[in-house]
């Protein structure tokens, strides 16, 4: 039984962590996108997906 607890909870913490690269990346496109572009973007999203990078960054 706890066998099977454990490994659950590994599948859910592999599958957090494939959802927070996904986000990492949709974040990192979006910059590049920005960085061509800037005036097509509020100060406002570019820094809240520089800080949500960051925030990965430091997680790993």
């Amino acid at each position: 039984m706890s066998q099977r607890a454990s490994n659950s909870q590994s599948n859910s913490s592999i599958s957090h962590h494939l959802e927070r690269f996904g986000e990492t990346h949709r974040m990192n496109v979006m910059i590049k996108l920005a960085v061509h572009s800037p005036a097509n973007w509020p100060t406002e999203v570019l820094g809240q997906a520089w800080l949500h990078i960051e925030r990965c960054k430091h997680a790993h």
